[in-house]
């Protein structure tokens, strides 16, 4: 591994270490979506979510015929872990993105 990104990594992690810990009071969804919110935005496309993070684990279409998309990250994502996050549950409307929703790891 490049040695930037690999001290990159370390600082990204202690910096979620640090707000984890001064704010501990948060509860679990306020830090799961402190760190998907960076990665998820409004409006991107299905293409580009699947560029970004890989294929979904699954997806279908909801009641509301919006195209749901579960996304789950690697064990190894340590930073991920540390926020409490397994990955998200993505929902597409007109093959943009309309909204998220963290998936939980503990």
């Amino acid at each position: 591994m490049n040695t930037i990104i690999k001290y990159s990594l370390i600082g990204l992690t202690a910096v979620v270490l640090s707000s984890c810990s001064r704010h501990s009071e948060a509860t679990g969804e306020q830090r799961a979506r402190a760190y998907l919110q960076p990665f998820l935005h409004s409006g991107e496309s299905t293409t580009n979510i699947i560029a970004r993070f890989g294929y979904p684990i699954s997806q279908n279409e909801t009641r509301m015929h919006e195209l749901r998309m579960d996304f789950l990250f690697s064990d190894t994502n340590h930073v991920a872990l540390v926020a409490g996050v397994g990955g998200f549950t993505a929902f597409f409307t007109n093959n943009q993105l309309s909204d998220w929703l963290p998936i939980y790891k503990r």
